[in-house]
């Protein structure tokens, strides 16, 4: 007996089954659901005294941070180590409006020095205190990445882009 315009049982569930295996085919490789894909690209932000170049991606929205993959994940507090946690900006481009837009995301290569948060300029205002904020040439420095050196941004070249952005 065939799988006519009539709906047999065995017919049913063998499109059934059939069903579930090319679906199984097509999202073969795909992440299991609940679980997200693994960066395309990981890089290690280990700045220190002599750090003059990192790479990484760049995020602008609210504070400057440069982050080891392209999810601009907050760091793991509960794992020990620095390896995936982001790095605070300063930024000393000169970029303004549409050039920030541009590279907004991307992935970047930036030049400039790293700078000791702890060893930046006290604010003196009253919440400053109490939050202990560091300034840079009177902008303040949030540091949320909370690390021990913040990097003061004076070039950034979209990676795999014609033109930099300087």
């Amino acid at each position: 007996m065939g799988c006519g315009a009539g709906i047999a049982r065995g017919c049913g569930m063998r499109m059934t089954a059939m069903g579930l295996l090319t679906a199984a085919a097509a999202i073969a490789g795909s992440p299991v659901a609940g679980q997200e894909a693994p960066p395309a690209q990981v890089f290690v932000l280990d700045p220190g005294p002599d750090t003059t170049r990192m790479t990484g991606w760049l995020e602008l929205r609210g504070e400057w941070g440069l982050y080891p993959n392209d999810r601009f994940m907050p760091h793991n507090y509960s794992r020990p180590g620095d390896a995936d946690k982001c790095v605070s900006l300063i930024d000393a481009t000169g970029l303004r409006g549409g050039a920030l837009r541009r590279i907004d995301g991307k992935l970047v290569e930036i030049e400039g020095e790293a700078l000791d948060y702890d060893r930046l300029d006290l604010g003196t205002r009253g919440i400053d205190l109490v939050m202990s904020t560091r300034y840079y040439k009177g902008v303040a420095v949030s540091n949320d990445c909370l690390r021990q050196y913040v990097f003061l941004v004076k070039r950034v070249r979209v990676l795999g882009a014609s033109a930099d952005a300087k």
